[in-house]
């Protein structure tokens, strides 16, 4: 329709007025004048404009010119994605003598065959994008400046009719902007230029999407919009009915007098754990109105927010306060909720326990009560409030962990030496999120095969060694408590010890590792460190009663250490308790606190000292 009314009314197409003409010429000009990336690629040009139209929706141009530098370049760009509702309007390679090979292309890929170092590819590639519901005319648009090859120029344009009024925010670097009127549309542009690659190779550092330099632009003022919005469309779902009194008369066959909060949210969360099976469908995809809790009940099956509403609504009944979250979690970028947007993926529960502010995941049906989450750490927030009448200020939260179950891993073994031979009896203790792991490895639908082989390959990945599991059996804590899950296994190990003349020698054999070397494998890093994606627990706690035959003794002990770094902290200590036994105690307290760029020596050092300290020989003999 808007192409129609340009042809009736002989005008240019907006985006076309201010996109650059000529990009063959300036191909011509920058390839072979500007730095080289290791990928073996450079962009030359990475040109995207949005017009925002009056009634809504946008079109949407996006133009890149990429230099194949190296080898490496033609494995890289050889085949190119696209979305299968991208209208394509280029994808050439332009030969170095000028010549034009258009890209074969199928729905979701351009493929360009014989590609050469110096070669240039053009794509351009065209969508439209139309929302409905309540913000059908509102807009949330990123542009990413650079990116993994390095980057000639990196342009941004937004076309807006000139009353409509809109947020601007940078991310990683302020960027500068421009601004034109023709026509009355608002033309705002930003552009940046000689931009170097960035590096995605470093481990556990932050996504693309995080590490960018952007701008991101929004229409929609505030938290609280949303959360109005959210809180209208939900409403009508909160609603009880015969199928969830049933339910709650189960829950509490003799009423909830004289109960604790925190002892009501549980029983709430335990039947819904053993009753609704959680169904991963995407958020957005499963819309946003969360089904009536009676077809929660009735189904069996629900998503996040189904589950989450299911909780609040029994909670209601129970005299409860709870309150749905739309949560962005960890695993997807924060840079995505820098101005106020839709972006969620998630749904949580906040509920006040006997005062205490606290957050549960519902989807985990091994998961223990009020287990503090890694997906949810300190990921960002919107408390719905379904109140009415409510004037409560809404704005994004960080999900706090407080009031959490952390998790723990406790170990305690009794190492045996005799000969070759190391037997080992080891008991672990694991809480929090940990636990669900447990939970499932301990079901009988699993196997005692499974089992072993599951725990030899990863006993024997820390120990080096390879290792023969005798004995596994449960002993405690396999439900949805907060109480430790402990479990035993017995296994032996055959490995001639060192010798040094009449000394026997040996590494200390911890079963578990609160630090290794990978964290650490770089001498510098450019990035930060986000610690949940190295890190499970948020402590260790280890002890091994070790045994060498009563006519030996130990001669070699390493000295006792205490280790710190912020909220790190690592400790191993040494007890001779007869000539023959030693008992050998290691704590490690590890928070999921991100490592700053600049903080990374000073925290190298510190695991570098931990991995040393627990390396060190013991002998006897």
């Amino acid at each position: 329709m808007h192409k129609l009314i340009r042809d009736l009314d002989h005008t240019e197409d907006e985006i076309s007025m201010v996109a650059i003409k000529d990009l063959y010429q300036i191909a011509a000009e920058r390839k072979n004048k500007s730095q080289k990336g290791k990928r073996g690629v450079t962009t030359l040009l990475d040109e995207y404009i949005v017009n925002v139209y009056p009634e809504g929706g946008f079109k949407k141009r996006s133009t890149y010119l990429y230099e194949i530098t190296s080898d490496a370049g033609i494995e890289e760009l050889k085949e190119y994605a696209v979305n299968y509702y991208d209208d394509v309007l280029k994808a050439e390679i332009v030969k170095p003598n000028g010549s034009i090979i258009p890209g074969e292309k199928s729905d979701e890929q351009i493929v360009f065959t014989n590609l050469a170092v110096g070669d240039v590819i053009l794509i351009q590639k065209e969508s439209l994008e139309r929302n409905s519901g309540r913000f059908y005319k509102d807009f949330n648009l990123s542009s990413y400046f650079n990116s993994e090859y390095p980057v000639v120029e990196s342009i941004f344009t937004v076309i807006t009719p000139e009353d409509i009024n809109y947020q601007v925010k940078s991310n990683n670097r302020e960027v500068v902007s421009t601004k034109k009127k023709i026509a009355g549309k608002l033309y705002q542009t930003w552009k940046l230029n000689n931009l170097e690659e960035l590096d995605f190779d470093e481990h556990f550092g932050p996504n693309f999407y995080d590490a960018t330099i952007s701008v991101t632009v929004n229409s929609i003022k505030t938290w609280q919009e949303i959360a109005n919005w959210y809180s209208d469309l939900t409403r009508k779902s909160l609603v009880s009915d015969k199928v969830v009194e049933k339910a709650f008369k189960e829950i509490f066959p003799n009423g909830t007098s004289g109960m604790k909060d925190t002892e009501k949210a549980e029983k709430i969360y335990q039947y819904i754990e053993k009753n609704v099976t959680y169904s991963s469908v995407d958020f957005r995809q499963s819309g946003y109105i969360p089904q009536k809790p009676s077809k929660t009940l009735n189904t069996k099956l629900g998503d996040c927010k189904d589950l989450s509403a299911l909780f609040v609504i029994l909670g209601n009944l129970a005299e409860l306060k709870s309150n749905m979250v739309l949560v962005q979690t960890n695993d997807n970028a924060a840079q995505r909720l820098i101005l106020p947007n839709l972006s969620f993926n998630h749904c949580i529960v906040k509920a006040n326990l006997d005062g205490k502010e606290t957050y549960l995941e519902m989807t985990d049906k091994f998961l223990p009560f009020n287990s503090v989450v890694k997906a949810n750490y300190k990921a960002k927030g919107l408390v719905i409030n379904t109140e009415k009448d409510s004037a409560i200020a809404t704005d994004l939260v960080e999900i706090s962990a407080d009031n959490n179950t952390k998790d723990i891993f406790k170990t305690v073994s009794e190492v045996n030496i005799n000969g070759d031979n190391q037997n080992f009896v080891t008991r672990q203790y694991v809480n929090g999120e940990s636990k669900s792991y447990y939970n499932d490895f301990f079901q009988d639908s699993q196997t005692d095969d499974f089992r072993k082989k599951n725990v030899e390959e990863e006993y024997g990945s820390i120990l080096d060694k390879v290792i023969s599991v005798k004995n596994i059996k449960l002993l405690d804590g396999k439900d949805l408590t907060s109480k430790p899950l402990a479990y035993e296994v017995q296994f032996n190990i055959n490995d001639k010890p060192q010798s040094v003349g009449s000394l026997k020698i040996m590494k200390i054999p911890f079963v578990s590792k609160p630090f290794t070397k990978e964290v650490v494998a770089t001498e510098n890093r450019k990035t930060d460190i986000l610690y949940t994606l190295y890190e499970r627990q948020n402590s260790y706690s280890e002890e091994i009663l070790l045994t060498v035959p009563e006519n030996m003794r130990f001669v070699e002990i390493p000295e006792n250490k205490m280790l710190a770094y912020n909220n790190f902290k690592y400790s191993i200590s040494y007890e001779l308790q007869k000539n023959n036994k030693l008992k050998i105690t290691r704590t490690a307290d590890t928070p999921w606190d991100n490592i700053k760029a600049n903080q990374y020596s000073e925290f190298k050092k510190f695991v570098e000292d931990a991995i040393n300290a627990e390396n060190q020989i013991l002998g006897y003999k």
